[in-house]
């Protein structure tokens, strides 16, 4: 039922917008609690429960490439789950110089050295026990002193502060991971959402919730005068009206657009002289009389 819409969807954002060369892969998640096999649960996260879906997102928050997790992958043995999913992200950015960034979940040795001979440089976190990586002393096993030393001392008014020159590559590994984390927060301001037991109507919506933050970003990356000034919610009052007024003239585009005047709420009046005047009557028929209001 979803399938076809997904297929659509990445190819059409490949073809709508050039990413930026920094970009960044981590996971996104979908809530719902409908018992499936693919469904994940992490007590930890905000999202106990769900599916997950990974992104590649550039430095504007645009989705640039997605993939949704539906289980187990049949071969892993030369890859990881997560280095697989890096990879399967990573294709069409071969020989494009291509900076990519992501956590310990997708890094590895092999990894990086493979995307590297393909021209695309990763940046990435990694588990200090990760089988690729040689095998360090423990801090047992180093050279300590003697006995411990412990200092206690009072801070002096006009102490020295001295500046620590922090790498550059945690800089630059900060700034372009916090950019996957935008698209989610827009989705969720103005979210549509509709109650349902089944799974594939949540992962309905969060795509047209998402599609509908890829047109934000590019509309405001657009050269249309004031389209910085546009809020979301203003975009997305503009495409309901849209969508309304196209479905409400549809088959009337000779007759112009007509405006419903707004009546008045009206109640009876009768004057207090003419109420409790009952002397005259009017008989309106043989069989019957009521009161007259002359």
């Amino acid at each position: 039922m979803i399938r076809p819409l997904l297929d659509k969807l990445s190819p059409s954002f490949q073809r709508t917008y050039k990413p930026t060369r920094e970009q960044a892969v981590n996971e996104s998640k979908v809530k719902f609690k409908e018992c499936i096999d693919f469904k994940q649960y992490m007590p930890m996260k905000p999202i106990k429960q769900g599916d997950k879906i990974w992104v590649r997102e550039d430095t504007h928050s645009f989705v640039c490439d997605f993939q949704v997790y539906t289980g187990k992958l049949a071969d892993t043995t030369k890859f990881g789950l997560g280095e697989q999913v890096a990879m399967d992200l990573m294709t069409g950015l071969e020989g494009k110089n291509y900076h990519i960034y992501f956590d310990n979940f997708f890094s590895s040795v092999n990894l990086m050295e493979k995307m590297k001979s393909k021209k695309v440089y990763c940046c990435g976190t990694v588990c200090e026990n990760h089988k690729s990586l040689p095998k360090l002393k423990a801090g047992k096993e180093l050279r300590q002193e003697r006995r411990e030393v412990i200092q206690i001392n009072r801070k002096e008014k006009d102490g020295p502060v001295a500046q620590v020159i922090c790498p550059n590559v945690i800089v630059e590994y900060d700034n372009f991971m916090g950019c996957i984390n935008k698209a989610d927060m827009l989705k969720s301001i103005y979210a549509i959402t509709k109650k349902s037991r089944k799974w594939r109507y949540h992962l309905l919506w969060h795509f047209v919730n998402i599609t509908t933050v890829i047109a934000f970003v590019l509309f405001k990356l657009s050269t249309i005068p004031d389209a910085n000034k546009m809020t979301l919610k203003d975009f997305e009052c503009h495409i309901v009206t849209g969508l309304v007024v196209s479905y409400l003239c549809k088959g009337e585009r000779h007759q112009p657009f007509r405006k419903l005047e707004v009546i008045p709420k009206f109640k009876p009046y009768v004057p207090p002289e003419k109420k409790l005047d009952q002397s005259k009557l009017l008989t309106c028929s043989q069989y019957f009389k009521k009161m007259c209001s002359m």
